[in-house]
């Protein structure tokens, strides 16, 4: 009897294993093959005063791109994926023209069911996790809260 007890919580233990990486995978799926475009950029204060980033650069004169774009990876073998990060802000300040573009890449692991995403940029020393706040096959949202700046930044993305 202890035997049966004993072989039926290790196979309730390996379901919980095996679903919750098949979550992970699952979103990562997801994210792979398609570019995400940057949607909305929202940064919260420690006063609680939310700025809409996108429209602030709208209303500065400037127009603002974004996309992310994820390599696929297996959760299974504990890998990471790169994801390469392409932005531009284009425009006129002061009289002044923009057009700054940026690249970026990260390693990126999905990970706790599909509940947070940890990323470190290429050369940097250390990496960060970030919650995942709404997933899908079309959407994402991402909340990064910067203990130095006391700062929430969430972004949402969207696959075109």
């Amino acid at each position: 009897m202890k035997n049966l007890i004993k072989v039926a919580f290790l196979f309730v233990v390996a379901v919980i294993a095996f679903a919750s990486c098949s979550k992970d995978q699952k979103c990562v799926n997801w994210l792979e093959g398609a570019d995400w475009k940057i949607t909305k950029m929202e940064v919260t204060d420690s006063n609680n005063v939310t700025v809409d980033m996108l429209a602030q650069f709208t209303a500065q004169g400037l127009s603002f791109s974004g996309k992310l774009v994820f390599d696929k990876y297996s959760v299974k073998n504990d890998e990471s994926g790169n994801v390469t990060t392409y932005t531009q802000v284009s425009g006129t300040v002061f009289g002044f023209p923009v057009d700054e573009k940026d690249t970026t890449v990260a390693a990126y692991k999905i990970q706790d069911d599909c509940e947070t995403v940890w990323m470190k940029e290429t050369g940097a020393t250390e990496g960060s996790t970030s919650e995942i706040l709404e997933a899908s096959k079309t959407k994402m949202v991402i909340s990064d809260y910067d203990a130095t700046e006391k700062a929430t930044t969430k972004i949402t993305i969207e696959k075109q």
